[in-house]
C-alpha cells in the first residue's frame, strides 16, 4: 500500500513540475499593430519597411510610393510578388543610390515603386527581398493593405 501511495505522490510531483515548466515558458510576443498610414491632401503617401503590415489609405488622386532599403553587395533585390489587378497600377522598381560616386553593383540604396490608383477598392501588396531567380524563402518581406477611396 505504501508503494502505491509513493507512486501516486511521485506521479503528482512529476505532473506539478511539468505544469510549472509549461507555464513558465516564453510567452509569444504580441505583434505590434501598425497605424493606418494616410496623408490627406498630399499628392503622395510614402511607406517603408518599418511600416510593413500597415493599412494604407489613398484617395483616387494620390500616389503610393514604396521605398525599401537594398544592400548593394549581397546580390538581393526587392520584388513585388503580390498585387491583384484592378485597384493599383505599379511602375518600378527604380533604384536610388544612397551615396553618389558608387556603382549600382556595390552601392546600397532604395528600391522605389510608384503605385497609382485606377479604381476604388482594397488590395494587398507583398514585396520579397531575395536573390533573383532563387526559390529559397525571402530574407525579408514587406506587406501593405491599401484601400483606395
Amino acid at each position: 500500500m505504501n508503494a502505491v501511495m509513493g507512486m501516486r505522490s511521485a506521479a503528482s510531483a512529476l505532473m506539478l513540475v511539468l505544469l510549472c515548466a509549461c507555464a513558465a515558458g516564453d510567452k509569444p510576443t504580441p505583434v505590434p499593430v501598425q497605424p493606418v498610414v494616410k496623408a490627406a491632401g498630399n499628392r503622395a503617401v510614402v511607406v517603408t519597411l518599418e511600416q510593413s503590415g500597415a493599412e494604407v489609405e489613398l484617395g483616387l488622386g494620390q500616389e503610393l510610393v514604396v521605398r525599401l532599403a537594398v544592400e548593394g553587395t549581397d546580390g538581393r533585390e526587392w520584388s513585388l510578388v503580390d498585387l491583384a489587378p484592378g485597384v493599383l497600377n505599379a511602375t518600378g522598381p527604380k533604384f536610388e543610390r544612397d551615396l553618389l560616386g558608387t556603382t549600382t553593383n556595390d552601392a546600397s540604396g532604395q528600391a522605389i515603386w510608384h503605385l497609382k490608383p485606377s479604381a476604388a477598392g482594397t488590395v494587398a501588396l507583398r514585396f520579397e527581398y531575395r536573390r533573383p531567380r532563387n526559390v529559397a524563402p525571402a530574407v525579408q518581406v514587406a506587406t501593405f493593405t491599401v484601400t483606395v477611396r
